[in-house]
C-alpha cells in the first residue's frame, strides 16, 4: 500500500499506470495447472475432474463376412470373420472407406456389433449371422486421421535433433489431443519427483514421429501415434530444466530401471512413465510383460540411453485387422 501511495504522488497517472503494467509484464509466469492424480482403483483424475479419453478410436467402423460358424468353450458361438472395408464419418458428411488388409480369424461377438442374416436383417443369433459391422478397427497401419504437430509453438513444442522445430509435423489426430491434454502433466509429475517446480510448457527434442527405415509397418510410428523422446525441457517460475535420456543406461546393459539412479535425470524419466503407463491404464490398454505401457524404454536393448518411445497405443479394443489405403470417399 505504501508503494501504491508513494506512485500516486511523484507520478502523473499515465506514467504511474505504464510503471504497473511494466511490473506486471515482468512478473512470473503462472505454473500449468495440468495435473494428474490416481486412485487406488485405476482412476485417473486430470486437474480434478475424471479422466475420459474422449478424443481416443475415432468410430470406425469395418464390415466383414462372415467365412463360418463354430462352437466355442463354455457354448460360446465363434465367428471367423474375412473384412471386406472399413469406413468412418468424414468432414460435410462424407463417409471415407479404407481398404482392409487381414485373413479371417476367429471372434466372439461383443455387444456393439452389429449382425445380419441372410435377409439382411439384424439377429441377435450369431449363429445366423452372415456379415458383421465391427466398431474401432486397431493395428492401423498408416494414419487414418494425420494432422499437423506445429512444433515451434504452444505449450508442447519440439524439434528433430540436430533440426530447427517444424510447423508441419506429422501426427495423428487422436496423439496430438492427447498429447495437449495430457503430457504438460505427467511432465509435472516427473518435475515433482525431480524436485522442482510445475512447468508452463516443455520443449521435446526427439528422434522422430512417424515411420522410417527402422520401424515396421506394425509400429505405432506408422500411425502417426509415438515419438521418441531424447531430451525434455521444462519452463516455469523456477527456470528451466533439461532431462537427457540419452544419459540413463549408458552402460547399454539390458535392465529395466533407470541408471544412476537418483539422480535428477532417472528421477523425472521414472515418474514420467509411471504416469503415462497409469494413463494407458485408466483407458483400459491390456498391460504388458517387458514395461510400463505406451513407453519402451530401459527394458529395450534398441532403446537404451538412446531414447524413449513414448507413444499412444490403441486401446481399449485389439481386433488386428490393418487399414492400408484410402478409397474414394462417397456421400
Amino acid at each position: 500500500m505504501r508503494i501504491g501511495t508513494t506512485l500516486k504522488k511523484t507520478l502523473p497517472f499515465g506514467a504511474a499506470l505504464l510503471l504497473a503494467f511494466s511490473l506486471h509484464a515482468k512478473a512470473d509466469p503462472v505454473p500449468s495447472d495440468d495435473t494428474i492424480d490416481f486412485a487406488d482403483n485405476g482412476e485417473a483424475k486430470i486437474n480434478g475432474t475424471l479422466f475420459q479419453d474422449g478424443m481416443a478410436e475415432k468410430p470406425t467402423d469395418v464390415y466383414a463376412e462372415v467365412v463360418k460358424v463354430v462352437q466355442g468353450p463354455e457354448d460360446s458361438t465363434v465367428l471367423y470373420l474375412r473384412p471386406v472395408e472399413a469406413r468412418k464419418n468424414g468432414a460435410g458428411g462424407k463417409v471415407e472407406k479404407f481398404s482392409v488388409n487381414a485373413e479371417p480369424r476367429p471372434f466372439v461377438p461383443e455387444a456393439d456389433w452389429k449382425m445380419f442374416d441372410a435377409e439382411g436383417e439384424v439377429t441377435d443369433d450369431p449363429r445366423f449371422a452372415l456379415r458383421v459391422i465391427m466398431p474401432y478397427p486397431l493395428d492401423v497401419e498408416r494414419a487414418l486421421f494425420e494432422v499437423r504437430w506445429n512444433e515451434c509453438d504452444g505449450p508442447v513444442t519440439g524439434n528433430y535433433t540436430g533440426l530447427p522445430c517444424n510447423r508441419n509435423r506429422g501426427l495423428s489426430d487422436d496423439y496430438m489431443a492427447y498429447l495437449k491434454a495430457n503430457y504438460l502433466g505427467c511432465v509435472n509429475a516427473g518435475l515433482k519427483a525431480a524436485g522442482f517446480q510445475p512447468a508452463t510448457s516443455v520443449h521435446i527434442q526427439h528422434d522422430g514421429t512417424l515411420a522410417d527405415e527402422r520401424h515396421n509397418r506394425g509400429s505405432l510410428h506408422a500411425a502417426g501415434r509415438a515419438i521418441d523422446v531424447m531430451i525434455v525441457t521444462t519452463s516455469g517460475p523456477d527456470g528451466k530444466h533439461s532431462f537427457d535420456f540419452t544419459k540413463t543406461n549408458t552402460d547399454r546393459r539390458l535392465s529395466r530401471s533407470c541408471k544412476p539412479a537418483g539422480t535428477a535425470n532417472c528421477n523425472y524419466f521414472e515418474a514420467f512413465r509411471a504416469c503415462w503407463h497409469k494413463l494407458q491404464v485408466a483407458r483400459r490398454c491390456p498391460g504388458r510383460q517387458s514395461g510400463p505401457i505406451g513407453t519402451i524404454g530401459w527394458e529395450d536393448r534398441k532403446h537404451i540411453a538412446h531414447h524413449l518411445h513414448t507413444s499412444y497405443p490403441f486401446c481399449p479394443n485389439n481386433k488386428g485387422y490393418f487399414i492400408t489405403e484410402t478409397n474414394e470417399s462417397t456421400k
